[in-house]
């Protein structure tokens, strides 16, 4: 039962990855018009990107991803080490 848990889990938390790793690779921040600070800036399907906040909001998606795949890591290895120890 608890090896089928933890497949379940792992399962789960890797398709959450993968979903947060595809929302760090769309999320783009616009650029703010009316902001006085310095801006890295890109034309973007007709919008104005800010390229550095962007980067910052894709670090942010990303560190979420890497955290959900190693649940799923070690969901996986406790349910190989559940399934070793009950044989």
């Amino acid at each position: 039962m608890a090896v089928e848990i933890l497949t379940w889990m792992a399962a789960a938390f890797g398709c959450g990855a993968a979903l947060l790793w595809f929302k760090a690779t769309v999320v783009t921040v616009i650029a703010d018009s009316n902001s006085n600070e310095f801006q890295i800036t890109e034309e973007k399907g007709g919008k104005r990107v800010d390229v550095l906040e962007t980067a910052d909001r894709q670090t942010w998606w990303n560190r979420w991803a890497a955290a959900a795949a190693s649940i799923a890591a070690l969901c996986q290895a406790a349910a190989l080490a559940f399934l070793r120890l009950s044989n």
